[in-house]
């Protein structure tokens, strides 16, 4: 809890812009009918995050190492701190897969709010017919394929933060 308390405070401290999208037609423009939330980008120089950094990298190696197998070279972009407030933020169904010609392997979403801080804002998982809910405890670290459709739900009172990070590394062939 402690942790996620000194991400938001060293991320909101940076001042937010608005979320971009990324796409066919869209080249990191704002789309308010795809994805309404702000944005911070943190980065490796931040010295007061590079724990962060570290301690998500060894995390994601024993997972994947586990449990997906993938090729990953590591970090190649910065983090993103993610805000969705309680007027209606979403982001809708998307894919992380692909950023600026590099394959995004892995993806991590780290819950940074207690789900008592706001009602809304589920992170969905869209697998065959089924949409699962994953989990909004505080601390809560969710690794998966970039490859698989999510969302997140519109907020509907208050604020939900996480801290969103990819994985990359050659293609899938």
């Amino acid at each position: 809890s402690e942790e996620c308390d000194k991400i938001k405070r060293i991320a909101l401290a940076k001042g937010k812009e608005d979320a971009t999208v990324i796409g066919e037609n869209n080249k990191g423009k704002v789309d308010p009918k795809i994805r309404r939330n702000s944005v911070v980008w943190i980065n490796e120089r931040d010295k007061d995050l590079n724990w962060m950094y570290q301690r998500l990298a060894g995390v994601a190696m024993n997972l994947n190492d586990q449990f997906f197998k993938f090729d990953l070279y590591g970090f190649c972009e910065d983090m993103q701190f993610t805000e969705y407030d309680g007027t209606g933020e979403f982001y809708s169904e998307h894919m992380d897969k692909v950023y600026n010609g590099v394959s995004r392997k892995l993806s991590l979403v780290v819950q940074l709010t207690d789900p008592e801080e706001y009602e809304g804002g589920k992170l969905q998982f869209m697998i065959n017919r089924d949409i699962i809910d994953a989990p909004t405890d505080k601390g809560t670290v969710i690794f998966f394929p970039s490859y698989l459709m999510h969302r997140v739900t519109k907020v509907e009172k208050g604020k939900r933060r996480s801290l969103v990070c990819w994985f990359h590394g050659p293609p899938f062939v």
